[in-house]
């Protein structure tokens, strides 16, 4: 029966409705689990420099996508802490319309999986399956100054399957500017930085009740965040397949729930990409957490390091753009850390795969 209490608070926690974002409810579909799993190799930063459709997901300016180019993208996820059968799935497609016109469109996916419940004799009595999804539209348009503008229009839904489902609204809109610092033929100095505001209209969504005939509102979170990125390529001069390469990036981030007085992040990461075949990657973060009033069981705040690997088939390089596709994997396998001191129960480790392919047309 506690195993079960432990999986209610984690999955359904709308019991009740405060002035600002409950600090339980949804935390984890807007701030935990990133549908980028390069970004959660490296701290969950925004993963700067790329042309990927779930880069929306972090900052709507970063899509950035080069005319007649169509970049697809999809990645998967599990568990969700002791949730075993839980999944996280993300399907995402943009395209460049021009020079300075990109739109995407994209598919976020959470499922808790099937959770039973039970009398207080501990007899299971029935299931749910809480699940999350979100559709966003995005458009990015690069202004004036080098400085690119994205937003996104969200159609968000959750069903719980012990209420009927809700669905609502929501809005973000972000800037990025990056700056070539220095550009010669073996070596190139970027450095990027971003901020995003998620959710800038105060979107809220509604539960209704189906026994009390009762409906209850509840806000959903704000969140802002700052990011700045710096990117080093080193290459040979005498390679005409430009793959004989070297890149460091490094990347910091803060995040804050601007309607919470929990939930702010801090987080760094780097990359080193070896002939734009073999990507290494390292992260870590803080994220400040809510103890519920008791600091001797759960925890104040959630520090990790993270670490992933990335493989590319650049196909356009290789062959000098006769087959202009490019393959991107990436791959992370973390020890999860539980909230709580201590935790009853073991915890399989997060895993998360991700296929990006990049096709340019002539």
């Amino acid at each position: 029966m506690y195993r079960f209490t432990i999986l209610f608070l984690l999955t359904l926690n709308i019991n009740y409705a405060t002035a600002q974002w409950d600090y339980g409810f949804l935390s984890e579909y807007f701030f935990g689990r990133k549908p980028n799993v390069r970004s959660q190799a490296m701290g969950g930063c925004y993963p700067a420099f790329q042309t990927e459709s779930s880069v929306v997901y972090y900052n709507p300016a970063g899509l950035q996508i080069k005319k007649k180019e169509i970049a697809f993208q999809s990645s998967y996820s599990s568990p969700y802490y002791i949730l075993d059968d839980a999944k996280y799935i993300f399907s995402g497609i943009a395209y460049g319309l021009n020079e300075k016109f990109s739109i995407g469109f994209t598919f976020n996916h959470f499922n808790v999986g099937d959770i039973s419940f039970g009398d207080a004799d501990g007899n299971v009595i029935g299931y749910f399956n809480p699940i999350r999804h979100n559709f966003a539209l995005s458009l990015n348009y690069k202004l004036p100054l080098g400085i690119a503008l994205g937003v996104n229009g969200n159609y968000f839904g959750v069903s719980e399957k012990v209420i009927p489902d809700a669905y609502t609204m929501l809005a973000d809109i972000g800037l990025e500017k990056k700056i070539d610092m220095v550009k010669t033929k073996s070596q190139q100095h970027r450095i990027c930085f971003a901020t995003a505001l998620f959710n800038f209209a105060k979107s809220s969504i509604t539960y209704e009740y189906p026994y009390s005939n009762s409906k209850t509102d509840h806000e959903l979170p704000q969140i802002c965040n700052f990011s700045a990125s710096y990117n080093f390529d080193l290459m040979n001069v005498n390679d005409s397949t430009g793959l004989k390469s070297h890149r460091i990036t490094f990347s910091s981030q803060f995040e804050d729930v601007l309607n919470s007085e929990f939930k702010t992040s801090i987080r760094l990461g780097v990359e080193y990409l070896f002939y734009k075949m073999i990507a290494l990657r390292a992260g870590w973060f803080n994220t400040t957490e809510y103890d519920y009033g008791s600091p001797e069981i759960n925890k104040s705040n959630l520090k990790e390091f993270t670490y992933g690997l990335g493989f590319i088939l650049p196909l356009d390089l290789l062959t000098k753009n006769k087959t202009p596709f490019c393959f991107k994997f990436d791959f992370v396998n973390l020890k999860q850390n539980s909230l709580s001191n201590p935790f009853p129960f073991k915890m399989k480790n997060y895993n998360g795969f991700s296929l990006s392919i990049n096709y340019q047309f002539k």
